[in-house]
C-alpha cells in the first residue's frame, strides 16, 4: 500500500498469495504515487488498484495483466508454492523458484544490467537479476488495508430513475463528500450531495438537473469526492 507521492523502485521481487481480512487482496497505489516494478512477479494477490496515481510496471508477471512493455499474464510455475493465500500458510516453507519451461525465464528486463550472474538474460522474480536471493520475511505479516471507495448503479441502464449506492471507507465516513451527475460534456447536471457528511450513502437521482428540468437521453457520469480520492461511475439513462 504506497500513498503519498511513494515513488518506490521495486525490481527481482516476488509477490504472491496475499490476502486481506477485509476485502479482496489488493496492490494498492495511492495519491500521487509512481511506483516503478520491473521483472516481478505479482501472482494471486487480487488486482493492482491504483487512485490519483501513475504505477509503471514492465518486463513482470501478473495475474489478470497490467498494461506494459514485456508483461506477461500467465502461471509463473513456481516449484513449490504454499497452498492457499495468506497467514495460514508459511510463505517461508514454500519454493518460489521457477521450473523448467517457466514463462517468467529469460523474459526480464533484456538489458545487461539486470543479467542473471551466470551472463543469461533476466528472470522475473525473487530468484533472478544479479542480486538475486531467496525469500525475505518481515517482522509482521499483517497490513491494514483501508478499503477503497466505490459507487454502484441500479439499474443501469435505467428509466425513469437510478439507485445510486455509495461504498466509502472507514477513514472517510465522517468526513464530507460530494456526489455529483455530470454529462458527457463534463458540464454540471445535479448536485446530490454538497461536500457535507452523509447519513446515507444510497440516493436516488430522477433523471432531473438543478432547476427541476428533466435531462435527456444519454451518457451521464456520478462522481463522488472525497478527502482521499475522486471516483466515478458511468450510468446510461434511455427514454
Amino acid at each position: 500500500n504506497l500513498s503519498n507521492n511513494s515513488n518506490a523502485i521495486i525490481t527481482n521481487n516476488t509477490i504472491a498469495n496475499n490476502e486481506s481480512t477485509n476485502i479482496t487482496p489488493y496492490l494498492f497505489f495511492l495519491m500521487n504515487s509512481v511506483p516503478v516494478i520491473t521483472n516481478s512477479i505479482i501472482n494471486d494477490n487480487g488486482e493492482i488498484h491504483f487512485v490519483q496515481s501513475t504505477p509503471i510496471i514492465t518486463y513482470s508477471c501478473v495475474t489478470g495483466g497490467f498494461t506494459g512493455e514485456g508483461n506477461i499474464d500467465e502461471n509463473p510455475l513456481f516449484v513449490a508454492p504454499t497452498a492457499g493465500d495468506g497467514n495460514g500458510y508459511d510463505g517461508l516453507a514454500a519454493d518460489w523458484s521457477l521450473q523448467t519451461g517457466s514463462p517468467c525465464i529469460n523474459a526480464g528486463n533484456p538489458d545487461a544490467m539486470y543479467n542473471d550472474p551466470d551472463g543469461s538474460r533476466n528472470d522475473m522474480g525473487a530468484y533472478g537479476g544479479p542480486n538475486s536471493m531467496g525469500p525475505t520475511d518481515s517482522d509482521d505479516n499483517t497490513v491494514n488495508v483501508v478499503a477503497v471507495n466505490s459507487i454502484s448503479v441500479y439499474p443501469n441502464p435505467f428509466n425513469p430513475t437510478a439507485n445510486i449506492a455509495l461504498s466509502i471507507n472507514e477513514n472517510d465516513i465522517q468526513q464530507p463528500v460530494s456526489v455529483e451527475i455530470f454529462n458527457v460534456k463534463g458540464q454540471l447536471v445535479k448536485t446530490l450531495v454538497n461536500n457535507e457528511v452523509v447519513q446515507t450513502t444510497n440516493f436516488v437521482w430522477n433523471g432531473k438537473d438543478n432547476n427541476g428540468n428533466s435531462t435527456s437521453s444519454g451518457m451521464y457520469f456520478v462522481k463522488m469526492k472525497t478527502v482521499s480520492s475522486e471516483v466515478s461511475k458511468k450510468m446510461l439513462l434511455i427514454k
